[in-house]
């Protein structure tokens, strides 16, 4: 993002050229205001003088320009916005005009506003530099709302920036994260295929493009982008994991392991990379590795609740079912009514002999999720001890319930997904 707007900083000479090219006007504008020369004749009398010529002729079109960057030579940008508005009111076709309260307007951060004043002079005189500043005001405008969360008002902006400058690489990128804030993954993915288009180098794109791949469980194609993302960032530890839970998410875990360990060379204490390694050994079964990042992880970001329940499950793999009582409730207090985190508590209670404990958490777990297998079987083990028979049968003949279902549902995938027979 600070490249994106650095690039767009560079634009800051568009009044001057706009009022040049479209004008001819050889009024003071930001790129060559020298605010010593202004301050070297009587300021205040120079603007006396502008102001006495406007009271007489309202129509002088250069007093109102001059009189503004008199104002604005001596640090009162709201008295030379205020000149130029009223300028405005009185020379409703002045192109320079329209131009330079644009520059004002930006200036305070007014950029919808700015947007008004440079439609308003396109208008009257279509001009291409003017087109391309018109998407910038817009742009601007529309990271506003994208800086306050407005997505949807941010989309619209962006949207209408993308119309007067369609091969822009930064507005298309910043309609690209505006749609994966929406959760719109598909279309973040082609905004930021079209940015990448444009420029090919840019690599802010090629790593959004990965996120939102994995936001979209395409991992091959996350893999693939946030690889080519780490070839012009190597040491970017924030890639490196990005590049690690695609590796997970696609099962290739022993990748994975190697971006999660390069991520945390680079930053050790990086949120969120001692979890995801400690993940990537969980799925191998090495449960040792695994629990040492993973209590790395909670001592660093204590309010993470994931963490705390692979602990948890680890503990119930290793038998320490007290610890697992402890993780489990730790995890419930940042994640309550989560259906697994209550069943592994439960089922760490039924391991511990606890079964009161453990039929209220597996309760609370079929609260979340009524269609729960697990919680429904170690339910009815858990009321068959507790002499509760009726009880045990009824979660039973769930359970047969729920897995005919199950079967019955994946028989119909498999025979969807089956090639056609022989022709007859």
């Amino acid at each position: 993002m600070r490249a994106l707007l650095a690039a767009l900083a560079q634009r800051r000479v568009w009044v001057a050229v706009l009022l040049v090219s479209l004008c001819g006007v050889g009024v003071l504008v930001p790129a060559a205001r020298d605010q010593n020369s202004v301050a070297s004749v009587n300021a205040e009398e120079a603007v006396r003088r502008l102001q006495q010529l406007l009271a007489d002729n309202p129509k002088l079109e250069q007093a109102y320009l001059e009189l503004a960057e008199a104002y604005l030579g001596m640090g009162k940008p709201s008295q030379g916005t205020a000149v130029l508005e009223e300028g405005k009111k009185q020379l409703q076709e002045s192109v320079p005009i329209a131009v330079r309260l644009a520059e004002a307007y930006a200036s305070s951060a007014r950029h919808l506003e700015a947007a008004g004043e440079l439609h308003r002079a396109h208008q009257l005189k279509p001009d291409p530099v003017l087109r391309s500043n018109l998407a910038v005001a817009y742009y601007q405008a529309g990271l506003q709302a994208f800086e306050a969360e407005d997505w949807q008002r941010a989309k619209s902006l962006l949207l209408e920036a993308e119309r007067w400058e369609p091969d822009s690489a930064p507005i298309l990128h910043l309609l690209g994260l505006t749609h994966y804030q929406q959760k719109e993954f598909a279309e973040a993915i082609q905004h930021y295929q079209k940015a990448l288009q444009l420029d090919p180098r840019r690599t802010g794109s090629l790593y959004d493009l990965g996120l939102a791949y994995i936001a979209a469980r395409r991992y091959a194609e996350a893999i693939d982008a946030l690889k080519e993302a780490a070839e012009h960032l190597p040491e970017n530890a924030h890639v490196r994991m990005f590049l690690g839970r695609a590796y997970h998410e696609n099962h290739q875990y022993e990748r994975a392991q190697q971006e999660f360990e390069m991520a945390l060379k680079t930053q050790p204490a990086l949120p969120l990379a001692n979890y995801h390694l400690g993940a990537a050994y969980f799925a191998r079964a090495r449960y040792d590795l695994a629990k040492k990042h993973l209590d790395r992880e909670a001592e660093l970001n204590a309010s993470y609740p994931y963490s705390y329940y692979l602990l948890a499950v680890i503990a119930i793999h290793q038998e320490r079912f007290s610890d697992a009582v402890r993780l489990a409730e730790k995890f419930l207090a940042l994640q309550p009514n989560d259906v697994e985190g209550l069943y592994h508590l439960g089922k760490a209670l039924w391991k511990l002999g606890d079964l009161e404990r453990s039929y209220q958490a597996l309760r609370e777990a079929l609260k979340a999720d009524s269609d729960h297998v697990q919680s429904h079987y170690l339910l009815a083990r858990v009321c068959l001890r507790l002499g509760k028979k009726e009880e045990a049968r009824l979660e039973l003949e769930r359970v047969s319930t729920l897995n005919a279902e199950f079967r019955q549902k994946l028989e119909a995938a498999l025979e969807n997904s089956l090639p056609p027979g022989p022709p007859e």
